[in-house]
């Protein structure tokens, strides 16, 4: 879409066109070009380009640069945010890594291919946010909620994902090995084909979530909520599923080989040889 100029870039060749004509001027002429000037200037309400226009003008997606406003911190973002709930905003490729973002609005923001490694998103607000292939290697989203968002092909590997919520998002693909998902919720999530190898899934609920030929080797899913999960072909290569409820769970052709099941719950489980746990 193509945008407005801002007001500052409408300035610019104002100021132009008069100091081309200011050798002609004499003294109460350039006192008087000099308090156009300062009042032309007034008019930006910060030196970047961008920037946010002053309040006699409507602040519109056209004139504002999401970036710029960014930087002024995460109270004055979210702050905007509330105030502009329809505005679409396209942050993809964007280089966010190692910066602090807690409690950050990005709800439904387009945050494909970014660089989120090392970030600070704790207690960020993720929901339905696209965030397909993004770079999330060891960034802090404990407490964050990522409900329905888009992380398909992500990489989050060693990510603290502490009591996250990531119902019904799209994990299709994503690289979570050796992600700290303890305690947090998964319900009806789409992790097929998930890379969750070594990964921490202590008392995770992940309640009908499709974990399909994922590779939860050596995964950790101690007193995890996997009712009526679809482990369908996945790789359970000594994982833990001490005291896991995985009652009505598809267990069809996985690797149980070594698993840990002691106290587990398969009462109503399609066993890896097709027969119903009784």
């Amino acid at each position: 879409m193509t945008r407005k100029l801002t007001l500052k870039r409408r300035i610019k060749p104002t100021l132009k066109a008069i100091a081309q004509n200011a050798s002609h001027l004499n003294r109460d002429a350039l006192l008087e070009l000099q308090t156009i000037i300062e009042q032309l200037l007034e008019a930006s309400v910060t030196q970047e380009a961008g920037a946010i226009v002053n309040e006699t003008q409507p602040v519109t997606e056209e004139i504002v640069e999401p970036l710029a406003l960014l930087k002024q911190g995460v109270d004055v973002w979210n702050e905007w945010r509330e105030q502009h709930p329809g505005i679409n905003l396209d942050f993809k490729g964007v280089d966010f890594s190692g910066v602090t973002l807690e409690l950050i609005n990005l709800s439904g923001v387009n945050l494909e291919l970014v660089n989120l490694s090392g970030a600070d998103l704790r207690g960020a607000f993720l929901q339905s946010a696209n965030l397909r292939g993004a770079n999330l290697y060891m960034a802090d989203l404990l407490w964050a909620n990522l409900q329905g968002a888009n992380l398909q092909g992500a990489n989050l590997q060693g990510v603290d994902l502490y009591k996250a919520n990531l119902s019904n998002a799209n994990l299709f693909e994503a690289n979570l090995s050796q992600a700290n998902i303890r305690r947090a919720k998964l319900l009806q999530a789409n992790l097929e084909a998930a890379n969750l190898v070594e990964a921490d899934l202590l008392e995770a609920n992940l309640m009908q979530a499709n974990l399909s030929k994922a590779d939860l080797h050596k995964a950790n899913l101690e007193s995890a909520n996997l009712i009526e999960v679809n482990l369908e072909g996945a790789n359970l290569l000594e994982a833990n599923f001490s005291k896991a409820n995985l009652r009505r769970a598809n267990l069809t052709q996985t690797n149980f080989h070594k698993a840990n099941s002691n106290a587990a719950i398969l009462k109503g489980a399609i066993m890896p040889d097709g027969i119903i746990y009784g």
